[in-house]
């Protein structure tokens, strides 16, 4: 009877700990939050005198400040209560026990720990280079995406059906979400269950439903690019250089590029000093050549013009988004749009293949 006891004291010992630290990880996450929005909010360059949101700051400021007194308040329950019986924290190892009768939104510890799940997996999101520029929005938007992906996830797993599934496949139909990043988000997801709690049939259960929404997230992705990808190889390349508006418009498009570019502090530090205009050059008779006209490009590798530059795919990604931009800008369809995609996506590994190496 006494080993028992000491067994049960020492799992819910454990489970505590567990707690504890999935609950402090989500306090770190509500103040990394504080910290992108703040960053978010200050101006481009602060000698310009513009102002940030002071109020909004505040407010997330006053958020984090009740986040850390329910923390230490739980904290301060626990030592009282001596991790007896009657109180404590919460034993999330227990609530998320492998029972095949319960759905699996009980058995991950319902809304409490998705939400929790869900606050921990987008900080890891704003960390991770390879999916960041999907999640870092301004604090408005990141707001309404986590309230959703919480509700979607709640009523995937079984729980109250807030969200629209439906909605899923519309939602990201025009985001080139590939599944390389729905693995990447897939895995931080996984990560972040396995440090709360889940275990054994839960674990693999949670991976086989959120495995099912892979084709609604993706397909608006892959379905675009293999109709651009045959187009491209029916019409020639040369069909697509004419669409953009040949020379002058591809020209047209380098210039509202370098526009947007020099204005996003994602990726503007990359776009400065006295090489600037001769970059630009060389990138405008590079996206020339490679989108169908005249083979006047003359400039190194692509993987040598890059081997000293510092980028990641968080970089890489912010660039594709500008050049989308800058293309719908001067007036280029959605079709042309996808078909240059096409062209420049497969073009990461080349750009990107030094910084692949260092991190291997």
């Amino acid at each position: 009877a006494d080993a028992t006891k000491v067994v049960a004291a020492v799992d819910k010992t454990y489970a505590d700990i567990q707690s504890v630290k999935t609950r402090m990880t989500g306090v770190t996450g509500t103040l990394n939050q504080l910290k992108v929005a703040v960053a978010t909010a200050l101006p481009a360059d602060a000698t310009k005198g513009q102002q940030i949101n002071v109020g909004f700051v505040r407010q997330e400021l006053t958020k984090a400040k009740e986040a850390v007194a329910k923390f230490k308040e739980m904290v301060r329950e626990a030592a009282e209560n001596g991790g007896g019986g009657g109180g404590g924290l919460p034993n999330a190892r227990r609530q998320m026990k492998d029972d095949k009768t319960r759905t699996l939104y009980e058995r991950v510890g319902g809304d409490l720990n998705i939400e929790t799940g869900v606050e921990i997996m987008f900080n890891k999101m704003l960390q991770d280079s390879r999916v960041r520029s999907y999640f870092e929005k301004n604090q408005r938007k990141m707001q309404q995406m986590r309230k959703k992906f919480f509700q979607f996830i709640s009523g995937f797993f079984g729980g109250p059906a807030l969200y629209d599934a439906n909605n899923i496949k519309p939602a990201h139909y025009h985001m080139n979400i590939t599944d390389y990043h729905f693995d990447v988000i897939l895995n931080v997801f996984m990560n972040v269950a396995k440090e709360m709690g889940v275990t054994g049939e839960t674990m693999m259960d949670v991976q086989v439903i959120l495995n099912r929404s892979r084709a609604d997230i993706t397909t608006g992705c892959t379905v675009r690019m293999e109709l651009s990808k045959k187009k491209n190889a029916q019409d020639g390349m040369d069909q697509l250089f004419q669409r953009l508006g040949g020379l002058d418009g591809v020209m047209a498009m380098v210039d509202r590029l370098y526009e947007c570019v020099g204005v996003d502090k994602r990726v503007s530090n990359f776009f400065e000093g006295a090489k600037t205009q001769a970059i630009k050059r060389s990138v405008t008779d590079f996206l020339i050549m490679t989108l169908g006209g005249p083979a006047d490009y003359r400039g190194r590798s692509i993987e040598d013009s890059h081997a000293v530059i510092e980028i990641t795919d968080y970089h890489f990604d912010c660039y594709m988004q500008n050049a989308g931009r800058a293309m719908r800008d001067v007036g280029a369809e959605q079709d042309a749009v996808d078909e240059v995609t096409v062209v420049l996506e497969p073009m990461r590994k080349q750009v990107l293949a030094h910084h692949y190496k260092e991190n291997k």
